[in-house]
């Protein structure tokens, strides 16, 4: 039998904590959600003072009165997110027993300090990466942008949108997104951007109602309930979708966490034909 070295020793702590907190985060999130069993649902159109304090679900759609812009580059849409993503065409090193150099496209300036002369990045990117978040009225609620960053990006800007509205010029890349200074190959130090945004359609908000916006409910535990999903959904079936988003996290870290301690076990897992 081989003997288990520090890097396993390692490997398998992190496998097995891995493990141990999906379950535990799972464990405290399933106690989160019968404290809130007793959610309520309410009306947007007029806020009840006797739910103050208490967990409420309410649906509706956002009341937009103005639109979300990029002023750098023109952009002016009615969504209630609006994300500039920023990649810029740099080197990247991997260095084992010799350092190789990649071209990749980065939303992160990559610092080429140490690199071979030859292998230099620009020293910072031509825009930045900005997100853009919208708060306004569901009927009488003032929902904050904080919950409405929640919210997942679902579709791009087309480029003959930008194009032809904004007179934004550039070609357009197989994932979505539009190259500027282009020619035939990307060289180091080109850039390109695109535009993610979200739609303002029906969603429904789950938390404490106070005074007149809804805030993160803080269960016993320290786990917080402060959720926003596209949909008309009850409380109930809020606090179900919950507990499944955690029990995929707890599935999730339990594989990740199992390889990984396999790998640190691995020395000590008699092989056939080695068997004593």
């Amino acid at each position: 039998m081989k003997n288990i070295g520090v890097i396993n020793i390692i490997l398998i702590i992190l496998g097995s904590w891995l493990i141990w907190n999906g379950f535990n985060v799972h464990s405290k999130n399933e106690k989160l959600v019968k404290e809130a069993s007793k959610v309520k649902d309410v009306s947007a159109e007029k806020i009840d003072k006797k739910n103050e304090g208490k967990i409420v679900s309410v649906n509706g759609k956002i009341k937009i009165d103005h639109n979300l812009s990029d002023d750098t580059l023109g952009i002016n849409i009615e969504a209630l997110k609006l994300k500039r993503v920023v990649e810029m065409y740099q080197w990247e090193e991997d260095c084992d027993e010799k350092c190789t150099y990649e071209k990749v496209w980065s939303d992160e300036v990559i610092d080429s300090s140490d690199f071979e002369e030859e292998h230099k990045n620009p020293e910072t990117m031509p825009y930045e990466t900005k997100e853009y978040t919208y708060s306004g009225k569901m009927g009488e609620f003032e929902i904050p942008s904080e919950l409405i960053s929640k919210l997942p990006y679902e579709k791009t800007i087309p480029l003959e949108v930008l194009q032809g509205k904004y007179n934004y010029y550039g070609n357009l890349n197989i994932d979505g997104s539009y190259l500027r200074n282009y020619s035939e190959e990307p060289k180091i130090g080109d850039f390109r951007i695109s535009y993610k945004y979200t739609e303002n359609d029906e969603i429904t908000v789950l938390g404490v109602q106070k005074e007149s916006t809804i805030k993160s409910y803080k269960s016993k535990n320290g786990k917080e309930l402060y959720d926003i999903r596209k949909g008309n959904y009850s409380g109930k079936e809020m606090l179900k979708k919950h507990v499944k988003t955690s029990n995929n996290g707890r599935i999730f870290s339990s594989i990740i966490g199992g390889i990984i301690l396999l790998i640190g076990i691995s020395p000590i897992i008699p092989k056939k034909g080695n068997q004593t």
